[in-house]
């Protein structure tokens, strides 16, 4: 048994106290590469390996297409997905969880450590075509894990 069909065992919970003032900045909506493969690209584990948790993928199709029943849904679900299924499936999980409203569609042109003119320890982030932000701290997330973008700049080789 591999689970498959069996429900998540974590849960998704909104706690208001731990929220963190961020921003996800990408080009690419969420769901990041899954938009940019070949329409052709299935995912290699069934659907339900692919979904989050307190959003089954079987809810996200039936939102999707009104006129599937419970069990069409869950059928569809079950096996490998098209990638424009997932895609559209992690654009409405950060939609449902309130993610969505933290992405900025922009391009980053630089980003310096804040010396002069500004506090000390803050990130200045530079955009195409729109103003600089500041940040305390910064997570610069390139690539996949098994093929990272390496963007040549002092200590990206350290672990």
């Amino acid at each position: 048994d591999h689970g498959i069909g069996l429900p998540s065992c974590l849960e998704l919970r909104l706690d208001p106290s731990l929220k963190m003032r961020h921003l996800v900045i990408d080009t690419a909506p969420p769901g990041g590469s899954w938009h940019s493969m070949h329409d052709a690209t299935k995912t290699i584990s069934p659907g339900p390996w692919m979904e989050f948790p307190s959003y089954p993928l079987d809810a996200f199709l039936r939102q999707r297409t009104p006129t599937l029943s419970s069990r069409q849904a869950a059928e569809s679900a079950a096996v490998l997905q098209q990638r424009s299924i997932i895609a559209e499936y992690y654009v409405a999980m950060a939609e449902r969880f309130g993610i969505a409203q933290h992405h900025r569609p922009w391009r980053v042109s630089a980003v310096h450590r804040e010396i002069e003119g500004g506090p000390a320890g803050l990130w200045r982030v530079e955009f195409d075509g729109r103003p600089a932000l500041r940040a305390r701290a910064l997570v610069l997330a390139v690539g996949t894990s098994t093929t990272p973008l390496r963007l040549g700049i002092p200590g990206e080789e350290r672990q």
